[in-house]
């Protein structure tokens, strides 16, 4: 018969703490908990609208994002997954490669998914500005591969929309990824085009200066012949000590880049 009065008591009892205690939630990230569906059966089951559901995706993307790093190596991070969707459905949906590749890289530091995303928004806007710039930043700056680089920025380079200054970060690239002659050529033809009084005409005055300085100087300290015996401005070169200089200290002529975080 105790049976009978123990048990709903050991209920009763049991809903009071199961009220009164408080479990701390799963920790369960967003790269677990988030499912991307296949393209192939979305596009199938959309009934045409593959413009608004891939909207629709892009809207929910943004807001489920999360800021953790992805550290798997591979294409499997999960905004990439979504971002790969969203283009399946619209292959045209710019602001996808755009905004998505630029999140991937800076926000979840997925190198490898923001390189596939960008490089499919180019297959379908080769020439954009924007995207070419994204691509050209990610192989110098993220994965420190100026050769890759360049095609991208030379795009940029070419482009009439960009920035002024651009033109110095061209011209150091070109003095890492080219010959000294040709670098020296290309800065020179951008301090031609650059307007007059401008610090963009200033600045790669300095880096022409370098840039010739050292070809020259590198050329008569080695003994050659017909080398330039003048400076940029005419100056001509000093021999001190049986080693030749310039009059004004060189820039470096290449690009800096600041050093890695450590994990």
């Amino acid at each position: 018969m105790l049976v009978y009065y123990l048990t709903p008591i050991c209920f009763l009892v049991a809903g009071l703490i199961g009220k009164t205690v408080v479990h701390p939630p799963p920790d369960i990230t967003a790269q677990e908990s988030s499912a991307t569906l296949d393209s192939t059966l979305t596009r199938l089951g959309d009934l045409g609208l593959h413009s608004t559901v891939a909207d629709f995706f892009w809207i929910y993307t943004n807001l489920e994002s999360d800021l953790e790093h992805y550290e798997g190596g591979d294409l499997n991070n999960w905004m990439h997954r979504r971002f790969e969707l969203i283009s399946h459905l619209d292959e045209l949906f710019y602001e996808n490669y755009l905004w998505g590749g630029q999140f991937l890289m800076i926000v979840k530091d997925d190198l490898i998914g923001a390189e596939k995303l960008l490089g499919d928004g180019l297959k379908h806007y080769p020439e954009d500005l924007n995207l070419n710039w994204q691509m050209g930043y990610l192989m110098a700056y993220e994965l420190r591969d100026l050769k890759r680089a360049y095609p991208y920025f030379l795009k940029v380079k070419n482009s009439p929309n960009r920035p002024p200054m651009f033109d110095t970060l061209f011209a150091r690239l070109s003095s890492d990824t080219l010959s000294p002659t040709d670098s020296l050529t290309i800065t020179y033809q951008s301090w031609q085009q650059a307007k007059d009084d401008s610090p963009l005409k200033e600045r790669l005055g300095l880096l022409v200066y370098s840039m010739k300085a050292q070809i020259d100087l590198n050329c008569l300290n080695e003994g050659k012949s017909g080398c330039e015996t003048k400076d940029f401005e005419g100056k001509p070169y000093r021999n001190e000590k049986g080693v030749w200089t310039a009059s004004k200290p060189l820039l470096k002529t290449g690009l800096h880049f600041p050093k890695k975080k450590s994990n």
